[in-house]
This record gives structure tokens, C-alpha cells and sequence, in this order.
């Protein structure tokens, strides 16, 4: 049985956990992974945390390039990615290479047509795999989930602003990566299984989490259920977590390797995140103790953030006293003006389905969610608007 390859490129470096982190001077970058397939293209602003890998190679005279992985911005200098996307993309060429990021939505050009970097490009001055990652691991490997410690770290030579950095799954939340659950895949690889020069694109798809295993977890299975594929490597699974903190959604897994010898066409595996969220705060930490990050993105030690209780309305004022005040406000609606009786019950099921989060509204539960949006009427012009999906109907 073929092996199954690894869905995003390589790339480069030295693991934090092993002592310093490599400076990137003139190295690489990954191999061309995975991308979604039955997805849709990101529309400007849809998960703006999510960008692209892009390697620069040099051999005498002769400069060539390439997409190699998809990778998620934590902080405002720090990517999460995959330990194979650390390796040399160009192994056999060159191992005079440069990584970059972009948030550019599609650089299906770049290594085509034009070596030009996209605008607001930052270079990718150091990497840190996970110091247990070794591609050697994936030569014996026939297929499923297996435990390749398949994640890694990328410090940006500048910081990205502008874009609030993604949040990772807490361990506590653990319980929700389960058969069956929805989750969000975002990445530039594939659109076709068949086709490899349909990377470059950022796509997105819902889809679900089909196997779980203790490290890894299966996202998908065989069409027409959303996969990915080469040039997805890297990339997130987002999942919403109802854990009453914020932001609900989290970055639950990195794409790492097809789940078998059929490649593209039996979903892909990603590596978890919450079994690693200690390493990737540590080797935050020592990145900033060790000088590859800048002292404004160190404070508090420069560790990973944790998801967060929304802010709470003063005690005295009459929003705090109102039944279900704090939740209704977590829904984007401004609470000024309301009279004094408060809001009526807010009935989890029925008025998390009528905004887009939930399961659909039968007619027996409706009666609550209409009376509880016609006091939310009149203020339809002051919808706060703070999530993508809060969207009525």
C-alpha cells in the first residue's frame, strides 16, 4: 500500500524544545499539501487569521518559487502550521530558500507565472517543529491516524496588525472533538483531487470530524463531504465552542497527511491541538525569552492566549439585573433602552437556531423566539454585528 503523503509542503528549522530556534537566512520552505475540495472560495474577510506559505529558492544564477502550506496567525508574530511544512521544500534542488506569509486570498500565480510576493508579505525569520517530529516516521505508515506530533511553530520577522490572532481549543473543551461534530476547514490546497495544479486559492468548507483518535482526528470521509487535500497542510479545522467564553471559535487542528493510500479521496487527518496547547505556549514563551520576538509581543512571558468570559455589565447599572442580560449582549444586540421588565427567557435551541448557530426551529418552540424578537425589533439598526453568523433567518 502507498504511504500516505503528507498534505501540505515542507519546510524548515530547528525545534525550540531542542535548544535555540534556526534563524532563516537563505532556507526553505515545504512541498506543495493539501487544499479543500468541495469548499468555496474565502470571501474578503472570512477567516482572516488564515494564510499562505510561500518559499523563495536560489541555485546559481536560477531563483524559483512556490506555495507550499497554509498556516493560521496565533499572535501577531507567531503562525501555527505543520512540522512537515518545516522542511526543505526544494530537497535535491536547492537548501537556499526563503518562507514567507501572506494573507492573500489567492497566489495561484506565484511560482507560475510571477515570482512578485504579494503585498503586506512578511518573511518567516525562524521555525520551531515540535521536537518530536521526524517525516522519517511517515515512510512505514499504511494509513489512518496515526501519532506524528505533526505541528509546528513559524516566528514572523515582522508582526502582522490589524488581524486579531485565532484562538486555540483549551484542554478543558477536549470532549467536543467527537464523531459526528461540525467543524470549518480553511486552505489553499486542491480543489480537485485529481488535478494538482488547482492549489492556490483560499477555500473554506463545513465539514466533520469522522474518527478520533488520541493525537489525530479524521476531517471528512469520501465525496461529496468537504476534505482536504496537498496544500492544506498546515492549515485550521476551526470548531465553535458553547463553553460561555469568547471568541466561540477555536482552531482545534492542523492539517498533517492524507488518511490512506487513496490520498484526496478519503478526507485528511489533521494533528489536534489541544494535546500540544502546552508545548506551543512554552515554545512561545522561549521564543521571546530567547530574542526572536519582538518585546511587544512578550508580555506576560509572550505565552498563548486564553479563550476569555466576556466582559460583565457593572452591578449597578439596570442591564446587570436583567434576565439573561449578558447573554443576549453576547449576541451583538445593544441592550440601551429596554424596558424596565427586562428580556423575556432566551430559549437556548429556538433563539440560537433563528440566528444561524443552532439546530432549525420547529413550530411548537416558536412562539418563545418570535416574542423574543419582537422586543429585539426596534433595535435592528443597532445590531452590533460582532460574529459572521448572526444572522436572523
Amino acid at each position: 500500500m502507498r504511504r500516505p503523503l503528507p498534505l501540505v509542503g515542507v519546510a524548515l528549522c530547528a525545534a525550540v524544545g531542542c535548544g535555540p530556534l534556526e534563524s532563516l537566512e537563505m532556507t526553505g520552505g515545504g512541498s506543495v499539501g493539501q487544499s479543500i475540495i468541495n469548499g468555496t472560495p474565502s470571501p474578503a474577510g472570512s477567516y482572516p487569521t488564515v494564510g499562505v506559505i510561500l518559499a523563495v529558492g536560489t541555485s546559481g544564477s536560477y531563483t524559483f518559487g512556490q506555495m507550499t502550506c497554509t498556516a493560521t496567525l496565533i499572535a501577531p508574530d507567531v503562525l501555527l502550521t505543520a512540522g512537515h511544512c518545516t522542511e526543505n521544500p526544494f530537497t535535491g534542488v536547492t537548501s537556499q530558500y526563503r518562507l514567507y506569509f501572506s494573507l492573500t486570498r489567492n497566489v495561484a500565480s506565484f511560482g507560475q507565472s510571477t515570482l512578485d510576493l504579494p503585498d503586506n508579505t512578511k518573511q518567516v525569520s525562524a521555525v520551531a517543529p515540535h521536537p518530536e517530529f521526524t517525516m522519517s516516521a511517515f515512510n512505514n505508515f499504511t494509513g489512518g491516524l496515526g501519532d506524528f506530533k505533526d505541528i509546528a511553530l513559524m516566528i514572523l520577522e515582522q508582526a502582522i496588525t490589524g488581524v486579531e490572532p485565532s484562538v486555540l481549543m483549551e484542554v478543558d473543551d477536549a470532549s467536543a472533538i467527537a464523531v459526528g461534530a461540525s467543524v470549518e476547514i480553511v486552505g489553499y490546497g486542491q480543489t480537485d483531487a485529481d488535478d494538482q495544479m488547482t492549489f492556490g486559492v483560499k477555500n473554506e468548507a463545513p465539514s466533520v470530524i469522522n474518527e478520533v483518535g488520541s493525537s489525530e482526528m479524521q476531517i471528512g470521509d469520501v465525496a461529496p463531504t468537504p476534505q482536504k487535500c496537498h496544500g492544506d497542510s498546515g492549515g485550521p479545522t476551526f470548531m465553535e465552542v458553547d463553553d460561555d467564553k469568547i471568541p466561540m471559535q477555536r482552531v482545534v487542528g492542523v492539517t498533517s497527511h492524507a488518511y490512506d493510500s487513496t490520498d484526496c479521496h478519503r478526507g485528511g487527518v489533521d494533528t489536534r491541538v489541544d494535546p500540544y496547547r502546552a508545548w506551543i505556549h512554552t515554545t512561545m514563551v522561549q521564543a521571546c525569552s530567547q530574542g526572536y520576538r519582538a518585546a511587544e509581543y512578550c508580555g506576560s512571558g509572550g505565552g498563548l492566549p486564553d479563550p476569555q468570559l466576556p466582559p460583565q455589565p457593572d452591578a449597578g447599572t439596570p442591564d446587570a439585573a436583567r434576565p439573561d442580560a449578558r447573554r443576549w449582549d453576547a449576541y451583538g444586540y445593544d441592550l440601551a433602552g429596554l424596558p424596565e421588565g427586562g428580556l423575556p427567557p432566551l430559549p437556548d435551541d429556538t433563539v440560537r437556531a433563528r440566528i444561524g448557530i443552532g439546530n432549525s426551529c420547529s413550530a411548537t418552540d416558536a412562539g418563545p423566539v418570535l416574542a423574543a424578537l419582537a422586543v429585539l425589533a426596534p433595535l435592528a439598526g443597532r445590531r452590533r454585528g460582532r460574529r459572521r453568523r448572526e444572522q436572523i433567518g
